[in-house]
């Protein structure tokens, strides 16, 4: 029989081949290894030397170092701060690549907040409000949350920013004492923007989004007239208008005028003191059945007097 149609040999008959274990690796090859192992530890190194330097405008040169340092993931909320600070588009889209590698379980508050904001200048709403339920979830959310507050606020999206306060959790003390509503006290244009709310507010039906407005006003406001940044340069006719529009939504209190009283007393200098003076006019103008403070007026006139005020 040819042996071309001779039968397949069956297995035991087959002779054995010993086959190693294993192959050596080449030395070659393990050399290679090794050099991308240390370009990888260099431009890990380099990236941790960048991200210390605080030098906000190397974007795309983070974004290389990451890449080529092997993405390390201790240096993931990093550099997801990093790139969420800034506004360019594809920075952002990164900043979302580097979000998603970061596991739910090791999502803090910061980086939620990140997370968050470059969600946000995204242009992403809904994706935004999707991660801020999963941090709140988490007992990880008022930091994003007082974010989203502040960039909704600064860009006048009321119903956003309604949306946003409604989500706000019970804490203990006050909310504008909180130090999540951080980045709304530093908005230089707070007062501009919560004359706009109160306006908008003013203008809406009775509904259940007019009540949140009116809780978030009463809260900015406080929050306004607390910061000594933005009290030392409002002008005392915004000051009027803003307690005029608070009136008018029925959420001017008693502890508003206490807290522009203080903050603006606490300058020592003539210009303050008088419009604390003032603030006390029209507290008993807009308040006429509410009881003053003890001796108020009485301390006001009494700085003008026995303190050297600065003109």
């Amino acid at each position: 029989m040819p042996d071309w149609v001779r039968p397949f040999a069956s297995h035991s008959s087959l002779r054995h081949v010993s086959v190693p274990s294993t192959v050596e690796q080449p030395e070659e090859s393990r050399n290679e290894v090794a050099e991308r192992e240390r370009v990888v530890r260099e431009n890990k190194a380099l990236l941790v030397s960048l991200l210390n330097s605080g030098d906000r405008n190397e974007y795309d040169r983070i974004w290389q170092l990451w890449n080529q340092g092997g993405q390390p993931s201790e240096l993931q909320p990093r550099v997801l701060e990093y790139l969420s600070s800034s506004r360019d588009p594809i920075d952002l889209s990164r900043a979302k690549s580097v979000l998603d590698k970061i596991e739910v379980d090791r999502r803090t508050a910061d980086v939620y907040c990140n997370g968050v904001i470059s969600l946000l200048h995204a242009g992403q709403f809904s994706h935004a409000k999707q991660l801020l339920s999963e941090a709140l979830a988490r007992n990880q959310g008022l930091k994003p949350l007082g974010a989203s507050i502040a960039f909704f606020l600064d860009t006048g999206k009321w119903k956003d920013v309604a949306e946003m306060w409604a989500s706000w959790p019970s804490t203990d003390g006050p909310a504008y004492d909180h130090q999540a509503l951080s980045p709304v006290a530093s908005l230089s244009t707070l007062p501009q923007r919560l004359s706009s709310l109160l306006e908008f507010a003013n203008q809406q039906p009775d509904s259940d989004e007019k009540t949140t407005l009116a809780s978030l006003a009463s809260c900015l406001l406080h929050v306004l007239f607390k910061s000594t940044t933005l009290m030392r340069s409002i002008s005392m006719e915004t000051i009027l208008q803003l307690t005029q529009q608070s009136k008018r939504l029925e959420i001017l209190e008693k502890e508003h005028y206490n807290n522009a009283i203080t903050t603006l007393r606490s300058f020592e200098i003539r210009s303050t003191v008088v419009k604390s003076m003032i603030m006390y006019r029209n507290f008993r103008w807009h308040l006429k059945n509410v009881v003053p403070w003890s001796k108020i007026l009485e301390d006001l006139l009494q700085t003008l007097e026995d303190l050297e005020i600065p003109h």
